[in-house]
């Protein structure tokens, strides 16, 4: 009775907990604050072998560790003992619900195994009616864990994601069958499905888990407002971060090499970039977030630290400042300024407006001060120097 309990429990379940899961993960997308930033590498036919041979053996790896953890006969008879000792009497009682109470722990313990082999059950049997349904529900979260971790994209709807979802659907059910097998005692089952295989070159050649530069940018942003910086939340680098990932084809930073970046200064050139806004904005800009990604361990190297972009003097085709002519014609302009008469009475510059633009220009070439400096000045700022005469 207990077994047509739990099968009946768990028919549902793969399908229910996938589309949780599924949902889970498109609100977090849809809230995430850097989400259109999310520029990835489109996926190969060696991603392809890598993900469907990690996901096979990682669920044989689970497995093994499911059936670890099963309570021993041991843990069953000790949990009996308890659960005699509990009852006043010795009787468990009558009411159904008061009795599956007192019963949960010992239940729990003494079907863990069964458990395990109905669940499986069940989702291989989801599994194949999915694959001949081509339905891929069931892995999405699986696939969008793939592709987070390896910095790699592939858009909903797409060919890319559906032929990923059901390679892994496939792997899945290999990995079943051999759960399957086991329980009959057999370990040595190999996978017969052509494409759960090791990938070519072996398993050592599985990429290195990838760290998304986006994520490295959010990251980094967040540290910095801490320490009251970035109060934009980065939004004047965020498009360097962009044309950088636009540039190397893929927004993994461990596979970023400092001749990426040097082709990608040269690049900027050719794009008509002048050297000091490539060296002080674009190189300035990646240099900081390499450098913080390096020394917070996100990084096993900084390959931006030497490179630089040379910024040669200024060539100037005349002297500093205005020419005698200039200045008399700004003064004149200034002395002379009329505001545009605006219709409506809300676009009107104001009295004190009208001055400021007349006198500044005359005060600063007065004084030599900046017009910042100038309008920045308050009533106790001014004061009256007394000539050496007046003194003695």
């Amino acid at each position: 009775m207990r077994a047509d309990f739990f099968s009946s429990l768990l028919k549902a379940l793969p399908a229910a907990a996938a589309e949780l899961r599924k949902k889970l993960d498109t609100a977090e997308r849809q809230i995430s604050p850097h989400h259109a930033m999310s520029l990835s590498t489109p996926l190969t036919t060696r991603d392809y072998g890598h993900a469907v041979w990690n996901h096979y053996l990682e669920m044989l790896q689970r497995d093994e560790t499911t059936r670890e953890n099963w309570p021993t006969q041991k843990d069953i008879e000790a949990a009996t003992t308890d659960l005699r000792a509990s009852l006043p009497d010795g009787r468990l009682p009558e009411d159904g619900i008061e009795r599956l109470a007192v019963m949960l722990d010992l239940l729990v313990k003494a079907g863990a195994a069964e458990f395990d082999r109905t669940s499986r059950e069940a989702k291989l049997a989801e599994l194949k009616k999915g694959l001949s349904r081509g339905e891929t529900h069931l892995v999405e979260h699986e696939i969008d864990a793939f592709l987070d971790a390896n910095a790699l994209s592939a858009l909903p709807g797409s060919a890319e994601r559906t032929v990923l979802a059901r390679q892994l659907m496939r792997a899945e059910v290999e990995a079943l069958t051999r759960a399957q097998e086991r329980d009959q005692g057999n370990y040595s089952g190999m996978a017969t499905d052509p494409i759960v295989k090791p990938p070519a070159g072996g398993a050592a050649e599985a990429p290195v888990v990838a760290v998304p530069i986006t994520r490295l940018f959010e990251d980094y942003i967040s540290f910095r407002q801490a320490l009251g910086k970035h109060s934009d939340g980065g939004k004047s680098w965020e498009n360097i971060v962009l044309h950088l990932i636009g540039f190397l084809g893929h927004s993994n930073a461990v596979r970023v090499t400092k001749r990426n970046l040097l082709d990608w200064r040269d690049h900027l050139h050719r794009e008509g970039k002048s050297p000091k806004t490539i060296a002080d904005k674009y190189l300035a800009c990646i240099r900081a977030l390499f450098k913080w990604a390096f020394e917070n361990d996100r990084l096993a190297e900084n390959v931006a630290a030497t490179v630089h972009q040379p910024v040669g003097k200024t060539t100037r085709t005349r002297e500093r400042g205005y020419t005698e002519d200039e200045a008399k014609a700004l003064l004149r302009a200034s002395a002379n300024y009329t505001p545009a008469n605006a219709a409506n009475p809300a676009q009107r510059e104001s009295d004190h407006v009208i001055r400021a633009k007349r006198w500044l220009p005359v005060l600063c070439a007065f004084t030599g001060a900046r017009v910042v400096e100038i309008t920045q000045l308050r009533k106790e700022d001014r004061k009256r120097r007394l000539s050496p005469t007046l003194l003695s």
